[in-house]
């Protein structure tokens, strides 16, 4: 869980938890802003798919570094090589 008020620059509209926290699949996947990124990136349906299933952020983004698909918007730089390098 990633403490909310930890974000300093990332204010964006989120659904907090009970305790104040989110986790890594809200922060990097379900955020309005986080969906918004995707979308321009061209990946987000694709990555809709891969989110129906019940798993944790941290599997997710393991799953996605196996998948990698090509991001034509960045000179086909991979999805793998964007997540691991922080975009």
């Amino acid at each position: 869980m990633v403490p909310y008020r930890a974000r300093g620059f990332l204010q964006i509209d989120i659904l907090k938890t009970p305790d104040d926290c989110e986790d890594i699949k809200h922060l990097h996947f379900t955020c309005s802003r986080a969906k918004e990124i995707w979308q321009r990136l061209g990946v987000r349906r694709k990555l809709e798919r891969v989110l129906e299933s019940d798993r944790s952020g941290s599997v997710l983004v393991a799953d996605l570094i196996k998948i990698s698909w090509p991001l034509e918007k960045l000179n086909s730089v991979g999805l793998a090589e964007l997540i691991l390098t922080g975009g």
